[in-house]
């Protein structure tokens, strides 16, 4: 099952980049972040230096899988992560997971 959004079905050219400073490493995620995305999210957050803040920028993001919402779930339980620009229907997304209690999501205008 897929979670709702305004997945159009579009070729998301750039799913997953990732940029880094001296003390964070950021996970830009695309339009989409559908379950074949997981993988390179997982390699992404494996293979970053761990002592940086680990941020998952959202937004250009309109459209999250179940499947990814899981990964979500998964790394709560054994690291941590920070979501930012997330729009109000991602915020909303979050909820029936329980993720909007686990993570705080910052929108645009506080990112």
């Amino acid at each position: 099952m897929e979670a709702a959004g305004s997945y159009s079905g579009e070729v998301d050219v750039m799913a997953i980049m990732t940029t880094e400073t001296n003390d964070e490493v950021v996970i830009h995620l695309g339009k989409t972040f559908k379950s074949s995305d997981v993988a390179a999210f997982v390699d992404a957050y494996c293979n970053r230096d761990s002592s940086k803040q680990l941020i998952v920028n959202l937004e250009k993001t309109e459209y999250i899988s179940s499947c990814a919402l899981g990964l979500f779930i998964n790394i709560q339980k054994v690291g941590t992560l920070r979501f930012a620009n997330g729009s109000d229907f991602i915020k909303k997304l979050f909820s029936p997971t329980g993720l909007d209690e686990r993570y705080f999501i910052e929108s645009a205008a506080t990112a």
